[in-house]
């Protein structure tokens, strides 16, 4: 299924749609084998509860989207904010 979604985002002018924020690590894989579009963020948190979930991606969101600009890949821990390729 995420190379299905991959697929219909990579297309040109696909809702104007360029990043996914998912928690599924078939997309990771895709995104370092193909060009963007589109850029993936991946939350790698593992559980927690919606509430320190919220706090947790709003702290950091912003430092997320600038590394989105950058690299096709951006992984967000619990401990620190990477971007790949």
């Amino acid at each position: 299924m995420s190379s299905i979604v991959y697929s219909l985002l990579g297309v040109s002018g696909f809702a104007g749609l360029d990043q996914i924020v998912t928690k599924d690590a078939d997309f990771s894989d895709l995104i370092l084998l193909n060009d963007p579009p589109p850029r993936i963020i991946h939350i790698r948190t593992g559980n927690m509860k919606m509430r320190e979930f919220h706090q947790h991606l709003n702290q950091l969101w912003e430092h997320v989207c600038l590394l989105s600009e950058t690299y096709k890949l951006v992984q967000v821990y619990n401990d620190r904010v990477e971007g790949l390729g």
